[in-house]
């Protein structure tokens, strides 16, 4: 039981100070790069053409920018979602009933409705006698 927590501690310890080992690494490869990069946007900036007007664009953009897959699917769903509700708003249950109502009676062939009105009387069908 002693040997697991040793062995416990001492991996803990290893794992700890590689951990911090790395960390520092990181950091420093970090602050050079970023130093770099400084020093590399400076010099660009310095070779760019100098335009009278600095907000204008010197060169027009290729491509047009486009919204991301999501958001242009959000953007749908929304119009969607806005249609519904308008229509919803807009219309009344007595619409809805009445087009339901006459969208049914178009599908029932004109022979099935009299025999399915209430009320009326089904006679049953007749054999002849020989």
């Amino acid at each position: 039981m002693v040997g697991f927590a040793a062995k416990f501690i001492a991996g803990g310890l290893v794992a700890g100070t590689a951990t911090l080992f790395y960390d520092q690494e990181i950091k420093q490869t970090t602050s050079k790069v970023t130093a770099d990069l400084h020093k590399l946007s400076l010099q660009l900036t310095s070779l760019a053409p100098q335009t009278p007007d600095s907000t204008q664009a010197v060169y027009p953009t290729a491509v047009p920018s486009r919204l991301p897959f999501s958001e242009q699917l959000k953007a749908r769903w929304n119009e969607k979602l806005l249609w519904a509700s308008q229509t919803a708003h807009e219309t009344t249950l007595t619409e809805v009933v009445m087009a339901t109502w006459a969208k049914a009676r178009s599908l029932i062939p004109a022979s099935a409705e009299s025999s399915s009105t209430p009320g009326a009387v089904v006679e049953a069908p007749t054999t002849k006698q020989v």
